[in-house]
């Protein structure tokens, strides 16, 4: 899976958060999502700055370490995929 290898700087940082995020990954392969549901997965990377971002449906949006400006990249990100689907 990309999301993984795209990953792997943030996941160098939390061997704990990394077992995590591998295992959600795992299970969206062994469960997928139906049409219906939203998934997800994103990575960010700027020289230094790195994240790795997950949701999956109602979930929470998990950051894990990743660095400030990676989070608020996703938190954009989301932001506007949501307005184009409330723009539907």
């Amino acid at each position: 899976m990309a999301f993984l290898a795209d990953a792997a700087p943030v996941f160098a940082r939390d061997d704990a958060m990394a077992s995590s995020y591998v295992a959600w990954a795992m299970g969206l392969l062994r469960n997928p999502a139906p049409a219906s549901e939203r998934v997800y997965m994103a990575t960010y990377r700027d020289g230094d700055v790195a994240g790795a971002a997950v949701v999956r449906g109602a979930g929470t949006l998990w950051l894990g370490a990743s660095d400030p400006a990676a989070a608020a990249a996703f938190a954009d990100d989301l932001f506007a995929q949501c307005a184009e689907q409330c723009a539907e």
